[in-house]
């Protein structure tokens, strides 16, 4: 929803933001957002971005000393999560092992980065695949590792990889796996074993493995740019991983945090996001980068595709922010380049084999939008089953 001084309607509402508070902080003023957002939520049908929550939520209010007949219920959704994720966990180990012996460099991105630098706690990060990057200069060494292991691609189509900036994989029990070339499909760049992003990682364990993740001023970057934005899938997600990445690493990079905002032209959006982090949630964010970024000089394109990246368009789903991502990702093109890049764009983000098959893909997406009436984001009462999302 729009919120008086920020850009676009992609805002959490009143009740998302009580549940948010609810989960997110500590003591008195979680138990009092709980209070005030309880009688107006049915748990049985939440959708699936609030229903993602559940987790942290549970462990939030039990720490907060709760009295609610329905935490058991709360407390058994997290222990689901919990057993999930060690699934996929413990086959992901098993990858990533094959990936060290053959000398193959990895990097666990999203909600595994999470779980493992952050939450210290496995249940808390509710994921349905495991996120992994690799050194763009040996994907293709690090796709027959994972064949030779058992993982197979799931999607053949080059123009859906690269849109996803990831090969997708899954292994005989069926759970997923993503070998990224870049850590953020909304900045596809393949990333080399010598990018900045690589020395900047900070090692980790995943298992009996020695990986990495990306460091906490990366990952804040890519949390706010990838969630951030209108029909991203993880518009509350980014809320939490962002607040608790910021609790968990005081020692943050500030300046790197500026310059690769800069660098990917998305200041005024890592603005707009530090802000709100520090207004609603309280979170421990200078002033000083939020006011760089701020006054970082930019030009009307980057300024109008900032404007379409906030925005939804229930008439047409994701159209101003396919169209805000096309502007800033062609910033730097002279406008004839950039309109002649249009259709090489729209048929990787279409996910078709060929690009005369755009007008036909558009056609469609438009008449599915005037057949199916457009739904509120958030429809507490009459929710279905909770969605998949993103990582």
């Amino acid at each position: 929803m729009k919120r008086a001084g920020f850009t676009g309607d992609i805002w959490p509402d009143e009740t998302q933001e009580l549940l948010l508070r609810s989960a997110l902080l500590p003591g008195a003023a979680g138990a009092a957002a709980w209070s005030a957002v309880r009688p107006r939520i049915d748990i049985d049908y939440l959708p699936g971005e609030l229903h993602r929550l559940i987790p942290l939520l549970s462990k939030a209010l039990a720490s907060q000393g709760v009295n609610d007949p329905d935490l058991p219920r709360l407390k058994g959704v997290y222990q689901f999560s919990w057993y999930r994720n060690q699934r996929l966990f413990a086959d992901g180990a098993t990858l990533l092992g094959a990936f060290e012996a053959a000398g193959v460099r990895t990097m666990l991105l999203r909600g595994a980065a999470m779980a493992t630098a952050y939450h210290g706690d496995v249940g808390a990060r509710p994921m349905n695949d495991l996120d992994v990057l690799l050194p763009a200069d040996v994907l293709d060494k690090g796709r027959r590792i994972a064949e030779a292991g058992g993982w197979s691609r799931y999607a053949e189509s080059r123009t859906l990889e690269q849109r996803e900036a990831a090969t997708i994989l899954r292994n005989h029990e069926g759970r997923l796996a993503r070998l990224h070339w870049s850590p953020s499909r909304n900045v596809p760049m393949p990333v080399g074993s010598e990018h900045p992003i690589w020395t900047r990682a900070t090692q980790i364990q995943f298992g009996n493995t020695a990986t990495c993740v990306l460091s906490s001023a990366d990952h804040l970057v890519c949390a706010c740019l990838d969630g951030a934005r209108a029909n991203s899938g993880s518009t509350l997600r980014w809320i939490t991983d962002a607040t608790i990445l910021l609790r968990s690493a005081p020692d943050l990079d500030w300046e790197v945090v500026v310059e690769q905002a800069r660098r990917h032209r998305v200041s005024l959006l890592i603005a707009e996001a530090l802000r709100y982090l520090a207004d609603v949630f309280g979170a421990d964010i200078p002033s000083g980068p939020i006011e760089a970024l701020s006054t970082t000089p930019t030009t009307a394109r980057d300024r109008i595709a900032h404007r379409l990246s906030l925005r939804t368009s229930p008439g047409l789903p994701s159209a101003a922010e396919l169209l805000g991502r096309f502007i800033r990702l062609t910033a730097d093109l002279p406008p004839p380049a950039a309109v002649g890049a249009m259709p090489a764009f729209l048929q990787t983000t279409l996910g078709v084999p060929r690009r005369r098959d755009v007008p036909i893909a558009i056609a469609r997406k438009a008449i599915q939008a005037v057949a199916s009436p457009a739904r509120p984001i958030v429809e507490l009462s009459k929710a279905g089953p909770p969605g998949s999302g993103r990582n």
